[in-house]
């Protein structure tokens, strides 16, 4: 199955994102960003169903909150890439 990666600044922005998105309509998780898409030091990211991404995007937006990147993951014999995700 196909993840996506989306990844802000803090904890903080991420938990926030998280809480609401929960309570409103899907299953996330959030994690430290994988290092092979952390582009400049420590962030956090929220883990969701690639279909749930439109959905994540528009609570960060209603609460105002940045988004840094977004990545696909996939695995493919043993071993996870990632590509970015264009919302446009």
């Amino acid at each position: 199955m196909k993840y996506a990666y989306i990844i802000y600044n803090s904890i903080t922005f991420a938990s926030r994102v998280k809480r609401e998105a929960a309570r409103s309509f899907c299953w996330c998780s959030m994690l430290q960003t994988p290092g092979e898409i952390s582009t400049n030091g420590c962030s956090y990211s929220i883990r969701c169903k690639v279909e749930d991404v439109p959905k994540v995007a528009a609570v960060s937006s209603r609460l105002n909150i940045q988004i840094k990147g977004i990545y696909l993951s996939r695995q493919e014999q043993g071993k996870v890439t990632y590509e970015p995700y264009d919302l446009s």
